[in-house]
C-alpha cells in the first residue's frame, strides 16, 4: 500500500508548521515534560510512535474535534533534512506504515494545525507524553477509560518492557501529575 504522506517543503514549513511546533514544544528529552503552555495537562502512554491503536483512533477523535483533520509528524533531532516532517490522515495503517521509515529511530512530535495538542514521542525509552489543553486531555482520558486506567497501563508496559531507573520514572509521573505506586 501506497501512504498518502505529504512531505513538507522547507518554505511550507517555516511560514507553517514551525510557529505552530515553536508554540507547542520545547525540544527537551524525556523525563522533562516537553510542552511550552504551562496551562496544559499531560498524561504518559506506552510506546513511542507505535502506540496502541485505541490511542491513536482517541487521539484522532480529540484532534479532529479541535479542527486538526491531519496529523503532522516532525522529527525534531535530525537536523540535516534527512527526515523532513510529513503530513499524513488520520488513518492508522499509514501511521503503522509511517513506522517502517527510519523515522522511527528518532524522538518526533505529533500535532495539529490548532495547536491544541501535542506528542512527543521517545524513541529511546519507548514511551510518549500526550498534552493538550485541559478540555482535549479530558476527552482523551475519558475515551481511555480513564487516568486510573491510563496508569495503569503505564506501570504495567514499565514493569514488563522497560528500563526506567526510579528517579526518572518519579520524574515521569510527578510531571503528569501521577503518583509512583
Amino acid at each position: 500500500m501506497k501512504i498518502s504522506a505529504r512531505v513538507i517543503d522547507e518554505e511550507e514549513y517555516k511560514k507553517v508548521w514551525r510557529p505552530i511546533h515553536s508554540q507547542i514544544f520545547v525540544n527537551s528529552y524525556p523525563p522533562d515534560l516537553p510542552f511550552k503552555i504551562e496551562s496544559w495537562r499531560a498524561v504518559l502512554i506506552p510506546d513511542s510512535l507505535n502506540f496502541a491503536e485505541t490511542i491513536f483512533t482517541a487521539v484522532s477523535l480529540m484532534a479532529r474535534r479541535m479542527g486538526d483533520a491531519e496529523l503532522i509528524v516532525e522529527t525534531w533531532e535530525v537536523l540535516n533534512g534527512s527526515c523532513p516532517p510529513v503530513v499524513i490522515p488520520w488513518n492508522y495503517l499509514e501511521m503503522s506504515i509511517l513506522l517502517g521509515s527510519h523515522r522511527s529511530h528518532f524522538e518526533n512530535h505529533l500535532y495539529g494545525k490548532s495547536g491544541s495538542w501535542g506528542i512527543a514521542c521517545s524513541n529511546e525509552q519507548d514511551f510518549s507524553y500526550i498534552g493538550g489543553a485541559p478540555q482535549f486531555i479530558e476527552s482523551l482520558v475519558t475515551a481511555l477509560g480513564g487516568m486510573e486506567d491510563l496508569k495503569r497501563t503505564f506501570t504495567i508496559h514499565n514493569q514488563e518492557f522497560s528500563h526506567y531507573e526510579r528517579d526518572f520514572l518519579e520524574t515521569l509521573f510527578r510531571n503528569v501529575g501521577w503518583k509512583l505506586p
